[in-house]
């Protein structure tokens, strides 16, 4: 396993995707929130964003402590890469009738 985070880490200054972090500050399994800090420094830093999840655990997103879809969504919006696809792709409910309307 060390081998192979050590390739992912090599490549990781080299991306060109955007990148949205979520930990747990309370983590018990791993140390998220340290991980999450760790990896935003190997990151472009234009390419990534950190959300911590005061309390959370190791699934953190899968309680209250977070609204994740909120946190996803505010990260696409103030990511212009992510708005533009996410624009072309969401299904609206109105786009949904009209969708229907033609099959």
């Amino acid at each position: 396993m060390e081998e192979g985070c050590r390739l992912v880490d090599a490549g990781l200054n080299k991306m060109e995707v955007p990148v949205l972090i979520i930990a747990g500050t309370d983590d018990r399994l791993l140390e998220s929130d340290i991980e999450a800090k760790r990896l935003k420094e190997m990151l472009p830093p234009d390419r990534c964003r950190v959300h911590e999840v005061k309390g959370g655990g190791h699934i953190g997103t899968l309680d209250e402590r977070v609204d994740f879809l909120g946190v996803v969504e505010a990260w696409i919006a103030q990511t212009e890469q992510l708005r533009t696809l996410h624009e072309r792709l969401v299904i609206r409910p109105a786009n949904v009738e009209a969708r229907r309307g033609s099959l």
